[in-house]
């Protein structure tokens, strides 16, 4: 019953966000973007470009190969993509012989971020739904080590790290818990079965090295710091409100773990809680030193695939308190209460637009001609904007980039290492179209002078104080841009665009109207 309730308010919630999301942000539109790719060769040749491995494009192509590549179609995809992570979590205390997935369906399978970011057209959905069956399969294989448990384990570790590359840390944790299982109870066996999988997933990785080096060259300017604050900031975010739930749960599964392995509980049982202690602490401590250690920038859905590892890690650490018919039944009633609560908060933040650049895209391209320039102020807006633009009139970004179908991080670096003509090529647009006559459309805001405040151009990267930081670069670019505009524009309006629901702040971009030169 409490499963059945929880799973039908789960796929209310995913349906909520198939309905809602509308078109596709930046990142989306990026995958999209590789998936269309002329042919696999053009992917695998661009994968420097990209940050992720190529299951979950190769998914994507071959969805919109069977007619799926529209919107809506890849929306479906997610769902379904959504759908099997909640799935999975059944299947994984199933296969580890778990009374229930409790802490997955407390805490969870209504959590707004794995719906947002698992239904997404990113690899974050399959990233959580690979590390579960990984999980869940080399649980199973240690339990019972056939062949056919050994190459299914064996199959999901390799596709879970083929989707995402941190995926590796979480699969390299649940591969050290089996050796470590396998050795305490004495079994080689094991430990060999475990050690395999790892090697298996760790060496089929190794053809990415070429890619990986590529993407090292412009690799300095998402490096923008990660400490920890601003990590349990994005952890507790993907988290939400029970984000110290989770720390408290783990404490408490671990103290079970403690208690059992001293108690005659049976073997499979113990083993199994030594695996999930040993996995979730070490994917843990292992995933957030890597996150410090990369300095890579902290976004709630880059910790999905840790919170489904530790949910099911959670659910093998707590599974011998429900045992006893009443502690189930009275997990079971919290289970239902966070369930009925939770779920009307969750539903205003799933009914939200995932970006509104298709709307303006569709209105500048209605109402610009080919006397008039685009200008997208945030050059990352031009991924999204490069998808849905079919106008007239030609268009350009803040810095001006030669290929806005992807996110290509070489070419600013290459404009931030010599800076001194960037701003000056989008002004030479702006008022050489506006002297003619024409309309200037400003897609997406800029940011406001303080009183007084002269902008100067940037120094070539990377210089002290700015170092590679990219926004920085782009914000003195944009400030350039308004200050002349300020000087020279005669009349800037706002142009209202319509949107059938709320838009997530993320990708919530304001259109304005430029006329006159003076």
């Amino acid at each position: 019953m409490t499963l059945v309730s929880v799973a039908a308010a789960a796929l209310y919630a995913h349906t909520l966000f198939l309905q809602h999301a509308g078109a596709l942000w930046r990142d989306e539109a990026n995958t999209a973007a590789f998936a269309g790719m002329p042919s696999l060769g053009a992917i695998w040749s661009s994968l420097r470009y990209d940050s992720v491995p190529l299951v979950s494009t190769l998914l994507v192509r071959a969805w919109a190969g069977l007619g799926g590549g529209s919107d809506s179609g890849l929306r479906w995809l997610g769902w379904i993509v959504g759908c099997g992570v909640l799935a999975a979590t059944g299947l994984s205390a199933r296969l580890l012989r778990l009374p229930m997935p409790s802490c997955s369906l407390l805490l969870f399978a209504l959590n707004v971020w794995v719906i947002r970011g698992g239904d997404a057209i990113r690899p974050w959905g399959l990233g959580m739904l690979l590390t579960i069956l990984a999980f869940a399969s080399l649980g199973w294989a240690l339990q019972r080590p056939r062949p056919w448990s050994v190459v299914l384990a064996a199959l999901c570790a390799v596709l879970s790290v083929h989707t995402l590359y941190v995926n590796a840390i979480l699969v390299a944790a649940m591969c050290l818990a089996g050796v470590a299982t396998g050795l305490s109870h004495r079994s080689r066996a094991r430990a060999f079965v475990s050690l395999g999988v790892g090697l298996a997933a760790g060496l089929s990785l190794l053809p990415y090295v070429p890619a990986l080096r590529g993407a090292g060259d412009w690799g300095a300017l998402v490096r923008t710091g990660a400490d920890v604050s601003r990590i349990w900031t994005a952890l507790a975010s993907t988290a939400e409100w029970d984000g110290w739930c989770w720390v408290l749960l783990a404490m408490a599964g671990i103290a079970v773990a403690v208690a059992q392995a001293s108690r005659a509980a049976p073997e499979w049982e113990r083993q199994n809680l030594l695996y999930a202690a040993i996995t979730l602490a070490g994917g843990a401590l292992a995933f957030l030193g890597f996150v410090v250690w990369t300095r890579l920038p902290t976004q709630p859905w880059y910790y999905l695939p840790l919170i489904a590892l530790g949910s099911v890690s959670l659910d093998v650490l707590v599974g011998p308190l429900l045992r006893r018919p009443g502690a189930r039944l009275a997990s079971c009633a919290i289970i239902l209460l966070v369930t009925v609560l939770h779920l009307p908060a969750a539903a205003p933040q799933l009914r939200v637009r995932q970006t509104n650049l298709d709307l303006v895209a569709a209105d500048v391209g209605k109402n610009a001609g080919p006397g008039d320039l685009v200008i997208v102020t945030h050059w990352f807006f031009g991924i999204t904007f490069h998808r849905y633009y079919s106008g007239h009139a030609p268009w350009m970004t803040i810095p001006p980039l030669e290929d806005t179908r992807i996110h290509r991080y070489d070419l600013l670096k290459r404009l931030m290492e010599h800076p001194e003509a960037v701003h000056s090529r989008v002004l030479e647009a702006i008022s050489r179209t506006l002297m003619a006559g024409g309309r200037v459309f400003l897609v997406g805001g800029l940011p406001a002078l303080s009183k007084g405040e002269t902008p100067v151009p940037p120094p070539p990267a990377p210089t002290a104080g700015l170092g590679w930081d990219v926004h920085a670069y782009t914000d003195r670019w944009e400030r350039l841009v308004v200050a002349t505009c300020q000087e020279h524009v005669v009349e800037v309006k706002e142009v209202p665009v319509s949107s059938p629901g709320p838009v997530i702040d993320y990708e919530k971009a304001p259109l304005y109207e430029l006329r006159g030169w003076q």
